[in-house]
């Protein structure tokens, strides 16, 4: 699947959301309609930009954008209040925004590397 449909913005009652391994390299504005959703998998996509529409996810509490392009991530990512865990890993991000200290001090679990996942308490500290 290459678009998502804007009709997905009516599914208001959804909480967890699957959409890897696809060829996503955008999300529609209304998936930002999805308040209630909970967890969000877009690994293995093809995302070169942050959707900015996931920023509205406010009850957010996993996002998975592993295995995609992303170059960078948007200041706004420290807007997802809820957020425990974010899955980066395999991506091409050579740059992180300041905003991911305020991550880390919420105490997100954020994976950049497969290494991550395998020993948590090796995690980047970003607090630096």
């Amino acid at each position: 699947m290459e678009t998502l449909p804007k009709s997905i913005g009516n599914l208001k009652s959804l909480k967890d959301l699957n959409l890897s391994i696809n060829q996503l390299k955008t999300l529609p504005d209304s998936i930002g309609n999805l308040t209630l959703l909970k967890e969000l998998d877009l690994q293995r996509n093809k995302f070169i930009k942050f959707p900015k529409s996931i920023i509205k996810l406010t009850k957010l509490k996993e996002l998975n954008l592993s295995k995609n392009c992303l170059t960078s991530l948007p200041e706004s990512i420290k807007n997802l209040i809820k957020l425990k865990e974010l899955d980066l890993e395999g991506n091409k991000l050579t740059t992180l925004p300041e905003a991911i200290k305020i991550l880390k001090e919420r105490r997100v679990t954020i994976y950049l590397t497969e290494k991550d996942k395998e020993s948590p308490e090796m995690y980047m500290d970003f607090t630096k």
